[in-house]
């Protein structure tokens, strides 16, 4: 009897997870430490090595990361390898050595597991000397942490970086803005040639959607419908009509929204000319519309409030709408381009650009602001109505540290991780890093990005990025998905540390998220956390603030 334990067959990709959808990419060949019960399978690829465990019945990628040949000896991803291809396994007494032909790099290389197995370290045993752009790099080890310190060790420092699409025949064109539907699995993102895909986050499979091809402001169906660039995307999953995108069309000065089940692109605020006026939607006017986030809470007759930031406007301004019409409202920045905390009425900003929001805060819903011509991130109580910085000491830098003294170099985008109270922010700045600034302890850290521009993926504050655009987040598998504009790329960012507990979740809950049986296994991504359920005030950014656990199917 022949039986297919790793792989889907016809598919090829680097996915890991369980067995069902783990993807494996032109596997040469596979060797077996029979020490261990289940036994362990090695499997060589193209650039890396994969690990199965059967008695986990998962993938877990153990060297290498699949993303360009090279040749580099390091720990676990830190490696690089070029065409791995012979392996075996050598045993002496507890200790285990795999060996590996590193076909191209015409080496032979050894990776000794730790005793858990967790990560491998590859050390040359034989070959030609590294050429000095693929040496092997000094390796900082991270610090030891006290128990007090693990939590923030896990959450900030073991991220890795992969590149999940880039533009292969064309379908990726310097992506702009991206959102996530966690709920059927679709990335959709925007592209400089103003067209709208999106990519299935389990098989990594592009999409382009039927607009019609070119830059235009034209609503209707998609067969006419065209739109510009678009700078920001969030997501209502609340809303009757199905999946509704909202998009900030900054070219031409208007939010956008689209039914995506429908196909038709509408205008739902913005005249179109550039300037400032408040009321009626169409007659409103913006002066390049920077971000959007949608409030699902309170909503009014059934439609959710949008907030905007107006970038060369220097304000806040909201979207209201009901069955009487929509009006568009300043709810804070006077218009000087300056800096003031205090009454929304009187507070000020300068070129503020990405907003997202925290329903779940306990002192009211919390709009978050990268006030990027200041250098700070900026947070607007809507239910005391005051201004606050909670980010950025006001200078263009990349500083770590304590929230008040750290530096950002224009931060143009923040996104609200919803799962933890107080929440974790991301931010994207000119400078390629990822930031995280954490409220529980008021302090900052680079999550990914070694702030030198360039396309490598790996371990966080390692790896290079060309041109960081926008930015989603998935609660399920808690990546971060990020457009890296200039390297046509979509890529996501992974936490690889332990998976931290959840705030408490209140007993009400929104919709449930079911998914279907499909023989013995359950189809999410098996790389999920055990999370079945999920309240949706859901904007596709940071999709919700509660997720409730049960336990993972085996």
């Amino acid at each position: 009897r022949v039986k297919t334990v790793a792989g889907r067959i016809g598919l090829s990709g680097q996915i890991d997870g369980n067995l069902p959808v783990a993807l494996l990419n032109n596997p040469y060949f596979v060797a077996v430490d029979s020490t261990r019960d289940p036994p362990m399978l090695v499997v060589s690829e193209t650039d890396n090595l994969r690990s199965v465990e059967l008695y986990e019945k998962g993938i877990v990628r153990m060297a290498g990361i699949g993303s360009g040949a090279a040749r580099r000896d390091g720990r676990g991803t830190n490696a690089r390898f070029n065409m791995p291809f012979g392996v075996a396994f050598s045993h002496s007494g507890s200790e285990r050595k795999l060996y590996v032909i590193d076909r191209s790099n015409k080496a032979v290389r050894m990776i000794k597991q730790d005793e858990d197995n967790s990560q491998s370290g590859v050390s040359v045993l034989g070959g030609p000397t590294p050429s000095p752009q693929t040496a092997t790099p000094t390796l900082t080890p991270r610090p030891t942490s006290s128990p007090s310190q693990r939590f923030k060790r896990m959450v900030h420092d073991t991220t890795e970086v992969y590149t999940m699409a880039t533009n292969v025949l064309g379908s990726i064109a310097k992506p702009t803005a991206m959102v996530a539907n966690t709920i059927s699995k679709w990335l959709y993102f925007t592209g400089a040639d103003c067209s709208l895909s999106k990519i299935n986050m389990l098989n990594n499979t592009v999409v382009k959607l039927p607009v019609k091809p070119g830059c235009g402001n034209v609503d209707g169906a998609f067969s006419n419908a065209q739109f510009g660039v678009i700078k920001n995307l969030v997501l209502d999953l609340t809303d009757p009509r199905g999946e509704v995108l909202y998009m900030v069309d900054y070219a031409y000065n208007k939010i956008r929204e689209v039914e995506v089940n429908t196909n038709v692109v509408d205008t739902v605020a913005g005249s179109g000319s550039s300037g400032h006026t408040d009321g009626d939607f169409l007659q409103s006017r913006f002066n390049s519309p920077g971000g959007v986030c949608v409030q699902t809470k309170g909503r009014k007759a059934g439609f959710p409030i949008l907030f905007i930031t107006d970038q060369l406007n220097h304000r806040i301004r909201a979207l209201h709408r009901d069955q009487l019409g929509m009006e568009v409202k300043t709810i804070a920045g006077t218009g000087a381009r300056s800096i003031a905390d205090g009454s929304a009425a009187t507070s000020k900003f300068n070129n503020p650009i990405g907003i997202d929001i925290d329903e779940g805060a306990s002192s009211g819903p919390v709009l978050y602001i990268a006030d990027s011509g200041n250098h700070r991130i900026r947070a607007l109580n809507l239910q005391s109505q005051i201004v606050t910085t909670v980010a950025g000491a006001g200078s263009a830098a990349s500083v770590d540290g304590s929230a008040l003294s750290a530096r950002f170099h224009t931060p143009h985008s923040v996104l609200v991780n919803k799962r933890y109270q107080p929440p974790q922010l991301y931010v994207l700045q000119s400078i390629q890093k990822v930031r995280l600034v954490d409220l529980s302890d008021n302090s900052v850290h680079t999550y990914a990005g070694s702030g030198t521009s360039g396309t490598i993926d790996g371990a966080g504050t390692g790896a290079r990025f060309r041109s960081l655009w926008e930015m989603a987040y998935n609660v399920y598998t808690n990546r971060l998905y990020v457009a890296d504009y200039n390297a046509h790329s979509i890529r996501y960012i992974a936490d690889t540390g332990p998976t931290p507990s959840p705030t408490v979740c209140p007993t009400t809950r929104g919709p449930t998220f079911a998914p279907t049986k499909v023989g013995a296994v359950l189809n999410f991504h098996p790389d999920f956390h055990p999370c079945i359920h999920h309240s949706t005030d859901n904007s596709g950014r940071g999709q919700g603030t509660c997720p409730v656990y049960a336990r993972r199917p085996e």
